[in-house]
This record gives C-alpha cells, structure tokens and sequence, in this order.
C-alpha cells in the first residue's frame, strides 16, 4: 500500500513534472513552487519514481483545500503526460482517491459521476431490473440517520416507475420505521415497497395506503435461544475484554454486541468460527457485521428475503438489483445473495470483493445515489 499526496503541480512523492528516469530512485532538482509548498531550502531531493510508484500494489491518494482544485482536474480527466506526474495514476488499477469538498469542482464531480454511470450501465447491458434492493446503514444511509430528500425522491421515481424497492437489512422493523419509513411522503407508491427486517428474518409489504403487510416472521424455536443464551455465556467468558452485551429483537433476532469496531478481520472471524462450531446443527445462520461491532445470529438471512421476493413477485434473478456495503469476508452477511444470480453492487469496502460484485467505488448513500440514477434513465 502506497499513500501518497499531489503537489500543486501534480507532483507525486518529489517526482517533478518533465522528470525523465529509468531507475527505482532518483535525484531529482526541485521546482521553485515544490520548496515554496514544502518550506524547504535544499534544491535537490531523493525521490520515488512514477516507475515505483506505479508497481504499488494499492494507491491511496490524498488531497485537501481549495489549492488543489485545478491539479486534481487535471490529474483525473486530463491527458496522461509526464508534464502532470499524477496523471498516470489513470493507468493504475487500484488507486483511490480521498478528495475533500475544497478540493473538488462541481464540473469534476459531474464527470466523474458520468463515467460511473456509463460504467455501470455497460455492466447492467438490456437486463430488464424490475426490483431494487438495498441494505440500510452505510447504503441508503449514514448509521443512525435517516435518508437524504434527493434519495427519498429517487427512490419514489423509481416506484413510480414500477420498480419494486426492497429494504433488507439487519435493523428489526422498529428502527427502520424511525429512520426510513417516516421519512417516506403520503403519496409515495406503497405497493411497490418491501421491508425485509432482522437480517432477513421479518419480510413485510404494504396495501396502496401505507398498511403493513406481514409476509412472515420467521422467530426462534425456544430450544434454539435456550441453545444460543448457552454459547453467548460461553462466548463472554472466552472474549470478555471484547464482550459489550448482548441483546434479543422482536423473538427473531439475538446480537453480539463487542465493545471494539477497529479490529482485524483474522480477529473478528476467530469470533465467527467460535459461534460456528458451537451453533452447528441448530438450524441458525451467524451474520457477521465487522465494521458495526456486532454479530447477529438468526433463523434466517438476506438471501432467504431475496428468495422470498423474487417468488412473490414471479421474477428471475437477473431482474432484481442488491446494493450494500459488506462483501468481504468468509462470513460476510451478504455474500449468499451471489448464489442467486441477482446483480450485487458495493458501496463499502473494496478489499477482498468476491467476483462479480460491482464496486461503485464511492461510499455510502452517495454512491447508492448514483445507481439509483442509472436505474431511473434505463429504459
């Protein structure tokens, strides 16, 4: 992993515009703009090359104030030249690029969103989507909060489009009212919306006026929570300096909750493996949710509401569209949508993906925002 800045003249590392070099490392003069930038006195400098830089398995471009605006354009849409350093990163497969509001134009933001939205058009080809579906948290909103107007409007359009909106997402129904549903206009095509609650284990729809429907609730036989009250204990007493609490959701759902979001991925599925081996036989599917801290074990998961779904409404996989932000991982919660053949989208984590899910490459409601986008000029 690479992580790098852009100078004002589109410099990468001290490899200045016009630098002409074979070598791995260099000596390279310093232009009078790069010692101003970098308050320094010295004229020459050792440096990485492009010719390093571009062997940098993952990239990770940084740029922040308003003083960046025009090199940024530049190194993103312009040609790729010698003359701005930073351009060739163009030509590198996995660079990301964390660019602050100052730093960004309006017109940049413009294309970017068009070649995304070219891109994803490519990849969806004549699919005929008839059923949108989506996580919650991190997707179709920050984590607490509710949606965004702009989002609320698209996903409207897109009902009254008559294209099916299906929200699955481990929230029990509860919060998703709260943060979702009250959100939603009086006028908004009802029928058309499907809530799927408990990381799949609640499935509901809606009457023309806005009634809940109950499509079914699939809640834990007592002998499974008497089961799973077992191992949790057991689990507390082997991982007590992580262990936060534990809670049970509406009958269908029980969580781990671990005090610490920032740990390692061979850390939180040593976890998994834990609850795996203890939980066999019993019937309950372990949804792990890394980056929230928590792990819900259930009867049921998001490939359970999508099946639902896709029965219900008498559709192919090929028809329905998954949006969410948690694919990496062996015990990734919703990794089991592959199986189904529905086109997946990733608006989260771009490590690790699975083969065939679209990495969106912008985070969050954003991203989901600019698939909705797509969805809505399809014809």
């Amino acid at each position: 992993l690479l992580v790098l800045g852009i100078g004002r003249n589109g410099h990468l590392a001290f490899h200045e515009p016009g630098f002409l070099t074979d070598k791995l490392v260099d000596i390279v003069n310093l232009t009078p703009e790069t010692k101003s930038d970098n308050g320094v006195e010295f004229s020459q400098a050792f440096t990485l090359t492009l010719k390093t830089i571009l062997k940098a398995k993952e990239i990770i471009l940084l740029a922040s104030g308003e003083h960046k605006r025009d090199i940024i354009e530049k190194a993103l849409l312009g040609e790729v030249s010698l003359n701005v350093p930073a351009s060739f990163l163009q030509n590198h497969n996995r660079t990301s690029f964390l660019i602050d509001q100052g730093a960004t134009k309006e017109a940049l933001l413009r294309v970017l969103k068009a070649k995304l939205k070219e891109a994803i058009t490519k990849h969806l080809g004549d699919s005929s989507i008839k059923v949108f579906a989506s996580d919650l948290d991190f997707t179709l909103s920050p984590l607490g909060e509710h949606l965004r107007k702009p989002v609320i409007e698209k996903l409207k359009q897109l009902a009254k489009k008559g294209i099916h909106i299906a929200i699955i997402t481990g929230a029990s129904y509860s919060r998703i009212k709260e943060e979702f549903l009250d959100y939603l206009p009086q006028d908004f095509p009802w029928q058309y919306l499907h809530i799927y609650s408990n990381v799949g284990a609640g499935g509901y729809g809606f009457d023309s006026s806005g009634q809940r429907i109950t499509y079914y609730e699939v809640k834990l036989f007592p002998e499974q929570w008497e089961k799973l009250r077992e191992v949790v204990k057991e689990f507390k007493e082997e991982f007590k300096e992580d262990f936060e609490g534990f809670r049970e959701t509406e009958e269908m759902k029980g969580t781990i909750v671990l005090k610490d979001r920032l740990r390692t991925k061979e850390t939180y599925e040593k976890y998994l493996t834990f609850l795996e081996e203890r939980l066999k036989n019993t019937g309950l599917i372990i949804n792990g949710t890394g980056h929230l801290g928590t792990i819900d074990i259930t009867y049921a998961d998001k490939s359970y509401a999508l099946i639902n779904l896709r029965e219900r409404l008498d559709i192919l996989s090929e028809n329905m569209v998954y949006v969410g932000d948690t694919f990496a991982g062996k015990f990734a919660n919703d990794l089991p949508a592959m199986i189904l053949g529905v086109w997946i989208f990733n608006v989260g984590s771009i490590d690790n993906l699975p083969k065939g899910i679209f990495s969106l490459g912008i985070r969050g409601d954003l991203g989901t925002e600019i698939l909705l986008e797509v969805l809505l000029e399809k014809k």
